[in-house]
Parts: structure tokens; sequence; C-alpha cells
């Protein structure tokens, strides 16, 4: 099994999904006050102290910022693994990026037209193998939700 960040949403995915990303953060963030409504205990113990003030502000704001991953990633995701997928390639050029905390040898994917990925974590040897610019082959199963990275080939042509 992969991991998802060998995975890509299919820009048509982004393009369609703010409605969703708008509706569940306005969904959690009536649950949140309507819950502070219903219970005043609760309300009366945030209302006490200055963290309590600032989560019930902020609380909304964080369910904004998970709707977020989960519209735009792991829903993606999910659905890309139920749903039928064949096998495809994509060609890409690529040039060496500038090492992250996250992501220490990355290569950054230039010219992908249906895909939201940008980048491609490789480990050390792999990285110090490839021209610092050039074509990758992308393999792997493509779905109409995403496609999931399964191996990579330098492209000579």
């Amino acid at each position: 099994m992969s991991l998802i960040t060998d995975f890509s949403v299919a820009n048509r995915w982004l393009d369609n999904s703010s409605w969703a990303i708008y509706a569940l953060t306005l969904l959690v963030g009536w649950l949140w006050y309507t819950s502070l409504y219903v219970d005043k205990l609760q309300l009366q113990h945030l209302n006490s102290s200055v963290r309590g003030k600032i989560s019930i502000v902020t609380m909304p704001l964080l369910g904004a910022l998970f709707s977020l991953f989960l519209v735009n990633d792991t829903l993606p995701y999910l659905l890309h693994s139920v749903s039928t997928s064949h096998v495809a390639e994509h060609t890409v050029k690529y040039r060496k990026g500038d090492a992250a905390k996250h992501c220490r040898y990355k290569v950054l994917l230039e010219d992908t037209k249906t895909l939201s990925h940008d980048r491609l974590c490789l480990a050390a040897e792999e990285f110090k193998r490839l021209p610092r610019k050039g074509t990758l082959v992308l393999k792997g199963a493509e779905s109409a939700y995403g496609f999931n990275i399964e191996s990579y080939q330098l492209s000579y042509r």
C-alpha cells in the first residue's frame, strides 16, 4: 500500500471542490456554536479564562483547516482506493529542489497538466543519481480522482 504522499489529486477535483470545503466549514462552525448555545455550563467554563475565549473563536477556524485537508487530500485518496483505476504513465519535466524539513531530497515536477502534485520526495541515493534537470516518466494507477505514483524512471528522449 502506498502512502498518501505518493498520490496526486486530479486538478479537476480541486477545481470543483471549493463548495464542499465551504459547506463543511459552515457545518462545523454551526455545530460548534450550537453546542455552546445548548451547553451553557461549557460556555461559562470557556468564558472564565483567556484561553477559553480564544478557543471560542479559533475552533471553527481549526475546523476549516481540517475540512480543507479532508476535502482536498483525504477524500480523493479514499475515492481513488475504492474506484476503478487503470495503469497510466505521465511524462513530466523536473528539476532538483532544495531540502526541506519534511522532504530532504525533493524533485520539483514542473509541467503536470492534469495533476496537482508538484514535488516528489526521493531517497538520497536516488536523488544523487538524477541529473539536475530532465524528464521523468511517472508510472502508476490513475482514476477520475487522481494518480497514485508507483514508480518512476528517467526519460532519455
